[in-house]
């Protein structure tokens, strides 16, 4: 499976505003393009290849905090069935990440 199979919408909102590979740095010091690739691979690499069985989507991301280190992320999927097979895949991808 190549790389690609593995996107999924994922967005991260620092103070209200999203971070781009185009803006990151305008972020300050603690938000680096290799923090921001950090937290957006483990996400792609746990549930990157997870579809619904029964819709064939893929679920999607949006992480919101002041910093990378206090984001909090929302989980939008098509069906119930399919967040909870996805929360539970998230659970083993950093403690520290808190999931909304």
């Amino acid at each position: 499976m190549s790389r690609s199979d593995n996107i999924i919408p994922l967005r991260f909102f620092l103070g209200g505003r999203e971070v781009t590979h185009a803006n990151w740095h305008k972020f300050g010091p603690e938000v680096t393009e290799d923090r921001v690739d950090a937290v957006a691979d483990s996400i792609y690499e746990t549930i990157g290849p997870l579809r619904c069985a029964i819709h064939g989507k893929k679920a999607q991301l949006d992480g919101h905090g002041d910093s990378l280190s206090d984001m909090q992320f929302t989980l939008t999927t098509c069906c119930e069935a399919f967040h909870t097979q996805v929360d539970k895949a998230l659970e083993n991808v950093r403690p520290s990440i808190r999931w909304k």
